[in-house]
């Protein structure tokens, strides 16, 4: 009997729903908080900025495992190589993320599919 074809986005940080935005240091918001990173978000690595809350302005937040399976943030910055110039890269954060969030990361065995309007939290209650 053959195995039935593995889920292709299965062990992906970007269709994971664990995947998190965190609030950024020195913002409003406490950092042990975690938000839903949306669809387009999740597919273009362009989560810095989001909406926290209705009728709010955008905060600075930096993609975070809510498990802490993975340290998004901390390989994002390795990766995108910062200048020696505050707040330049050598390469876009986005298009950095996006790759990290595109890839499978074995590493972790607690995957958990996505459910867009579903925060980080009300996966983990699943």
């Amino acid at each position: 009997m053959a195995r039935p074809d593995p889920n292709p986005d299965e062990n992906k940080c970007g269709t994971c729903g664990f995947l998190s935005a965190q609030p950024a240091l020195l913002t409003d918001y406490p950092r042990d908080s975690f938000y839903e990173v949306g669809v387009e978000a999740r597919r273009e690595g362009d989560i810095f900025n989001q909406t926290l809350e209705p009728n709010s302005m955008p905060t600075r937040v930096e993609p975070a495992c809510l498990l802490g399976r993975r340290s998004i943030y901390l390989e994002l910055v390795q990766r995108a190589q910062p200048t020696t110039k505050p707040g330049q890269w050598s390469r876009p954060h986005e298009s950095v993320l996006a790759e990290i969030l595109g890839e499978t990361y074995t590493e972790c065995d607690t995957w958990f599919p996505y459910t867009p309007s579903r925060s980080p939290a009300q996966h983990l209650e699943d």
